[in-house]
């Protein structure tokens, strides 16, 4: 027992030696000396004044603030917004005051920073389930001068929000969310301190989540097309003349409101929920078209009656039942979408 004390008494006194030699301090200090330097970041977001569907951009309008424990580091001057279309900037300030919050306890003062910011930003509008779609916009914002290892963003996520009053007409914010990212990029810009290929950076992202709300607004887009087929089923019960002239009248107002609708949610490389209900009423003008031809040649054989049976008792319950079979569908589709 004594020898097994004793060897364990050597074993503590090599232990001791080792922690406290010149090398392993001078090894903690320069591992703490390359820890990243931090600032807290955060935002209130005041306004979405607008959407842009036709040009593929949002417009928010957002206080950003910084809390740092160096008088050298000014991230808000040093960050860009991302995917930027138009940025402006004012109001800016600093000043130094006490950390009652805590965040930095070994310092006795901080840099407390504020600007505002109005930003236009580029966004792929994702309207395939219109007027049934959500959205999360995105607004990024990055470090331009310190690369990570010098300097990292860290969230207050404690006085970040959003003005709850805001006045988004046809839209709900369900959420917003704060991330800080690291985004790296496959160049060193020129940085004569990195010897690696690459880069990365510290980027605070803002994620709004938006629900649609206006349906009211859908209905007038789509009323005209409904409208059209409408006149369809009335072309079964009048004279042949008439009802050619309903089937071209509703050609032309379909395709008029597919060129309002596209001026209105953009031009898009999909179809969308709204482009279906379009083109199917547009196929069923082509087959109204067809039925008109049919009873013509009917009529043409001295078979009125048979002509007129198969309009109001065959074709007219077909295209009823089975466009609002199809609505139906396509409705369920996009609402469990």
């Amino acid at each position: 027992m004594k020898l097994l004390s004793k060897i364990a008494k050597i074993i503590l006194f090599c232990l001791l030696i080792w922690v406290f030699s010149p090398q392993t301090t001078l090894s903690v200090l320069a591992e703490s000396e390359h820890k990243p330097k931090t600032c807290e970041i955060g935002i209130y977001l005041l306004s979405l004044p607008e959407f842009n569907f036709a040009e593929k951009t949002f417009t928010a309008d957002f206080w950003a603030w910084s809390v740092c424990p160096f008088p050298d580091l000014k991230p808000l001057q040093d960050m860009e917004v991302i995917n930027v279309v138009d940025v402006e900037t004012d109001f800016d300030n600093v000043i130094e005051t006490k950390d009652l919050y805590g965040s930095f306890k070994s310092f006795n003062k901080v840099y407390w920073a504020q600007r505002r910011f109005r930003t236009v930003i580029k966004y792929e509008w994702n309207i395939k389930k219109y007027p049934f779609d959500r959205h999360t916009l995105i607004i990024a914002l990055e470090e331009t001068i310190k690369s990570t290892d010098d300097f990292v963003y860290t969230v207050d996520r404690r006085n970040s929000n959003y003005d709850k009053n805001i006045l988004l007409e046809g839209w709900k914010i369900k959420d917003l969310e704060l991330y800080a990212n690291k985004f790296q990029y496959e160049t060193t810009f020129g940085d004569p301190q990195l010897s690696s290929g690459s880069s990365e950076y510290t980027r605070f992202e803002i994620h709004i989540e938006l629900e649609r709300t206006d349906l009211l607004g859908f209905f007038k887009l789509i009323a005209g097309v409904y409208a059209s087929f409408v006149a369809i089923l009335l072309g079964f019960f009048v004279e042949l003349g008439e009802r050619t002239q309903l089937l071209v009248g509703s050609l032309f107002a379909i395709v008029v409101n597919m060129i309002s609708l596209q001026g209105v949610l953009g031009n898009t490389p999909y179809l969308t929920f709204v482009d279906i209900i379009h083109i199917t009423t547009l196929f069923y003008v082509c087959v109204g078209g067809v039925t008109a031809i049919y009873s013509y040649l009917l009529i043409e054989k001295g078979k009125e009656a048979k002509s007129i049976k198969l309009d109001r008792k065959v074709f007219f319950p077909i295209f009823l039942i089975s466009y609002l079979v199809f609505n139906f569908i396509v409705f369920l589709c996009a609402i469990k979408a």
